[in-house]
């Protein structure tokens, strides 16, 4: 069951009585139309919604309009809403985006925005998207998205936005770009003129100008005192009296004038306006549900409340559905709570029944958010509890576990505890929202129930204690205790529990249910993370769900087993369906492209890889998988290391890490290890190994396939330390790290893992003055990569590996992909000034100008505080890029290239 939209949300309010015009402000609203936003921003009751109103009546532009409650604090309602506004103005709008807004747990709040504001930019007229009574949002995310709309608004859309409260938007540069038009308290406050035609035009006072000016200057032009001290002005039997004793600030002011306002209504009136006045919106069968009356029906009694101009404001033209204004159902609810907790025999019972009553009557509706609503303010929490459990498996489907949660947490804990069914929705909440905390006790409960009564036990009149009203999840209920159980271990990282709560939901869910197929792909999932890679792929094959959809999954470890070829069939077939598709499915393309451009980077196609990437980012602004522009900009790292730009991948990198979304999918190499990889080529090995440490947290427990890349960076950094600080014990810790995992490459047969450990061995022995050795890996590392087209592990790699490529050994294993790579790595290095083989760090730079200096190697160290033995490392580094033999050399030949 989907929450059906309340359309009178989307009706703009109806300005029934004659008003003052303001062209002034008129003037303001029309420059907003110039501008991406119009913030009209002023304390309660100074006319902000009866300015838009009046504008939008008087101007042809189109309006979309947004009245936003509470409730609105869901991202996925707000969404529903501020959509369903938008259809509006053309019909058919947002077809695609329907499908991706009811996904918006899979696919990501910034992909379902991005889907929005090109459908925006379809609408073929201007428009104003007027989103009323702002302040009520509180939900970061909801904020977040309305910036987003902002910073990427099309030209012909244009944003007005009411609120009592500074909204936390950026201001201030919307203002430094002049894309803001605000109108204030001080704008909107009634002149003497406006207040003059207001008291005498439009109210038809005839007041003296010395009344209307004490009622101007004690109001200080606020509209809603204004509209109070008129109401009551009309029962006074003293005008100039009244006037003259009128005083206070305008909370007193309210309460004063609104206690004078219903005291000139009949007493069936006042009981009608104070007994309604918990509801949040009115209709005529409504408040008679509620008050129990017959001699007046409600819609009666609305329609001539509103011919008294008495606060009240229809929500829709056929005048079915109505509120009052804020001001006055506040001071209402106020005094209908002292009211009762006066006299508890007023007619229609205590307000928790009038609650009771509301609740029941959205209930018959169909409306639950509201009947919750009111069950919860009444305090009957059986009955809150009855219609939360009830709502949870539709809610849950249509992405509205932040509302559905809300609600369940104002429950007591006791009563969640002996409503399995609840316990279950309130754990899959929790994980919906990634809140952890509770989703083990909150199962225990469910499990708990489980253990007193069976499912087929239930229904008996005898159930312990145990309450169930959705007979149809209880009966389901182990399994979807076990399919909860799976995702909570994946995202411990507690792959052995994943896998034996997700065989065990397989085995007691019933056949065809939605959930069998998400079980299968999470077992899946902790299988690969296990390592255990072709039952990981057979698992997530058998899957239920679309393998259009999985092909990205699948396509990654075919990667990770190192049959590139197999992969990049897979990428190619899922690229030619998505295209072809609609809804979710569609929204793959953008990771298809994506997957191209790494493997076409692999194999060393540098140019088909960046027009890969580019056709991912054209495709995935538009629409995208929740992950897609974190792995976009670490595949534009990667493609920048290739380059030789180390910075700018060192900053993609940095970039990747803003868009990181946590998931059920393992991280297989893990940003700060890419970085650590990219800073020790660039010869930073004390910034790369801190990249290490920091995020050491695992690497205790020694070598497994999740540890596999961070080890190779860790052997690839003892590597490079070696090189600079001359520590035998680092190269032998490198070189025992290394066959350790080699060992266990072969096990999990991961070709790509094989292939750079072989490499990095012949890096190390190489350093270690045994070239023969560096030889016989190297040549291994070659034939092992070259069937499946890798290529660029070796080019990226330093001069050293350029070398040894020339011995005879390695040649004759693959003489044509050894000149290949040859190839590569001459053309790579004339990008260097002529006669530097690899570009200098910045340490090597520092140390090179030192030695120009004059400096010796002791005083070096001192300056930098390093050892001796590591200034003397680095100058053979900076020797060997130089190729030259000594200081002098070394100075003369800098001074060439422009170094110095």
């Amino acid at each position: 069951m989907t929450t059906p939209i309340l359309h009178t949300k989307l009706n703009i309010p109806h300005n029934q009585t004659m008003l003052v015009l303001r062209p002034r402000l008129f003037e303001l609203m029309d420059e907003g139309l110039n501008r991406k936003l119009s913030l009209i921003s002023s304390p309660a009751g100074f006319g902000k919604t009866t300015l838009v109103t009046e504008w939008t009546t008087n101007n042809k532009v189109s309006v979309a309009w947004f009245s936003l409650d509470e409730k609105d604090n869901d991202i996925t309602q707000f969404m529903t809403y501020l959509v369903a506004s938008l259809r509006t103005l053309k019909v058919g709008l947002f077809e695609e985006f329907s499908e991706a807004l009811q996904n918006m747990k899979t696919v990501g709040i910034e992909l379902v925005l991005t889907l929005l504001i090109n459908e925006i930019a379809t609408i073929p007229e201007e428009f104003m998207l007027i989103l009323d009574d702002y302040h009520v949002i509180e939900n970061t995310l909801v904020n977040d998205s309305i910036i987003y709309i902002l910073n990427h608004m099309p030209a012909n859309m244009h944003l007005v936005m009411t609120t009592r409260e500074e909204p936390p938007l950026p201001i201030a540069s919307l203002r430094a770009q002049n894309q803001l038009i605000e109108i204030r308290a001080k704008d909107l406050r009634f002149t003497y003129s406006e207040a003059s035609e207001f008291l005498n035009g439009v109210m038809g006072l005839n007041l003296a100008e010395k009344y209307i000016s004490i009622l101007d200057a004690r109001t200080e032009g606020w509209i809603a005192g204004l509209q109070l001290a008129a109401i009551s002005i009309k029962g006074q039997k003293d005008i100039g009296e009244f006037i003259e004793s009128f005083s206070g600030n305008h909370y007193f002011i309210t309460d004063y004038l609104l206690e004078e306002v219903l005291k000139q209504l009949n007493p069936k009136i006042q009981l009608f306006l104070l007994q309604t006045s918990i509801l949040e919106r009115l209709c005529g069968p409504l408040c008679d549900a509620i008050l129990l009356d017959s001699s007046t029906s409600g819609q009666e009694n609305l329609e001539y409340l509103q011919k008294l101009n008495l606060f009240v404001v229809p929500l829709d033209d056929e005048q079915s559905w109505y509120r009052y204004h804020h001001l006055f159902s506040g001071f209402l609810r106020k005094k209908l709570l002292k009211d009762h907790s006066n006299n508890a025999s007023i007619k229609g019972g205590d307000v928790a029944a009038l609650h009771i009553r509301a609740s029941q009557w959205f209930e018959g509706n169909g409306l639950t958010s509201e009947a919750v609503h009111h069950a919860l303010a009444a305090k009957d929490y059986e009955r809150a509890s009855t219609l939360i459990e009830l709502s949870w498996s539709s809610m849950d489907k249509n992405l509205q576990a932040a509302t559905w949660l809300s609600w369940a947490k104002m429950l007591p804990d006791e009563i969640i505890k002996n409503r399995p069914v609840l316990s279950v929705g309130y754990a899959w909440a929790l994980l919906d929202t990634g809140e952890m905390e509770e989703v083990e006790q909150r199962l225990l409960d469910a499990e708990t129930c489980l253990e007193k009564i069976s499912p087929e036990q239930i229904k008996d009149e005898e159930r312990k204690g145990i309450v169930v009203f959705d007979y149809h999840e209880y009966s389901i209920l182990p399994a979807t205790i076990a399919s909860a159980r799976t995702y909570y271990a994946l995202v411990q990282g507690e792959m052995e529990a994943a896998i034996k709560y997700a065989q065990e939901g397989l085995d007691l869910i019933p056949e065809n249910n939605a959930r069998e197929g998400i079980i299968q792909v999470l077992l899946g999932l902790a299988r690969w993370a296990k390592g255990e890679l072709e039952a990981a792929y057979t698992t997530i094959t058998n899957s239920t769900m679309s393998r259009s959809l999985l092909a990205v999954v699948l396509a990654d470890i075919k990667v990770e087993q190192g049959k590139l070829y197999e992969a990049m069939r897979l990428y190619e077939n899922g690229l030619q369906t998505s295209i072809k598709s609609t809804g979710i499915i569609k929204l793959t393309t953008a990771s298809h492209y994506l997957g191209l451009s790494k493997l076409k980077l692999m194999m060393g196609n540098i140019d088909e890889a960046e027009h890969y990437l580019q056709q991912s980012l054209e495709e995935g602004e538009k629409r995208a998988l929740p992950n897609w522009r974190y792995h976009w900009h670490v595949q534009q790292g990667r493609l920048w290391e290739s380059r030789g730009e180390l910075d700018k991948a060192l900053d993609s990198f940095d970039e990747a890490k803003k868009h990181y979304i946590m998931s059920p999918l393992s991280d297989i190499q893990p940003l700060y290890a890419l970085k650590a990889k990219t800073l020790v080529r660039k010869g930073s090995v004390y910034q790369a190994e801190e990249c290490i440490r920091e995020n050491s947290q695992g690497l205790e427990k020694g070598p497994c396939y999740l540890q596999d890349f961070k080890y190779i960076t860790l052997a690839r950094i003892k590597i490079a330390s070696f090189r600079q600080y001359s520590q035998r014990k680092l190269l032998m810790e490198a070189v025992e790290l290394l066959e350790s995992l080699l060992i266990e490459a072969k096990r999990g047969k991961r070709v790509g893992s094989i292939v750079e450990i072989f490499m990095l061995q012949a890096l190390a022995y190489e350093a270690n003055d045994d070239v023969e050795s560096a030889k016989v890996c190297l040549k291994k590392a070659i034939e092992i990569a070259e069937p499946e087209g890798f290529f660029q592990v070796f080019v990226d790699e330093g001069l050293l590996l350029y070398r040894l490529l020339s011995e005879r050994i390695v040649y004759e294993s693959k003489p044509d992909f050894v000149c290949r790579l040859q190839r590569a790595k001459e053309a790579s290095m004339s990008n260097l000034p002529h006669g530097l083989t690899e570009p200098l760090s910045d340490r090597e730079l520092e140390v090179l100008k030192l030695i120009a200096a004059g400096l010796s190697n002791h005083e070096i160290g001192e300056r930098l505080f390093l050892a001796v033995s590591t200034v003397k490392g680095y100058n053979q580094n900076i020797f060997g890029k130089l190729q030259v033999k000594r200081r002098t050399e070394a100075v003369g030949k800098a001074r060439e290239l422009g170094l110095l």
